[in-house]
């Protein structure tokens, strides 16, 4: 992967990120099993941090299964609309630094950013959360 053209942040984040040991959990199947029954004994929390309380303008509506968190700015109307589908390759749970990321762009864009807090593997499979492609959309 070439980095030219990245930002130095996303270099930097990279370069955390592999001096930490973060990407060692998908290094193997067995470790990425090892993790996901992990996460199943003890689901981590989904629930965006009290700090974003009083800096957003949160709410959270339930869509069958599915909390649905909408991050607005709290000085000025939002402008835009985004929805923002959070790491963990359908694995792992929403972070608090995801959070962070996703008041800061609400409060800097405007926008009203929607989080769906998706049911993860092995609970569910990608077929019951993706939907298929449909001969209507666009090529």
């Amino acid at each position: 992967m070439t980095t030219a053209g990245s930002s130095w942040q996303a270099r930097a984040v990279g370069t955390i990120l592999r001096l930490r040991g973060g990407k060692r959990v998908l290094a193997s199947t067995d470790d990425t099993r090892a993790r996901v029954a992990q996460s199943a004994l003890r689901p981590a929390p989904y629930a965006p941090p009290k700090s974003l309380e009083g800096r957003t303008a949160l709410t959270v509506d339930l869509q069958g299964d599915w909390p649905l968190y909408d991050v607005g700015p709290v000085t000025e109307e939002a402008s835009r609309r985004m929805v923002y589908l959070h790491g963990g390759c359908y694995l792992f749970e929403i972070l608090p630094a995801h959070w962070r990321f996703v008041a800061q762009l609400a409060r800097r864009t405007p926008a009203r950013v929607t989080v769906p807090i998706y049911p993860l593997a092995p609970r569910r499979h990608a077929s019951d959360l993706v939907p298929p492609p449909r001969a209507s959309w666009p090529a």
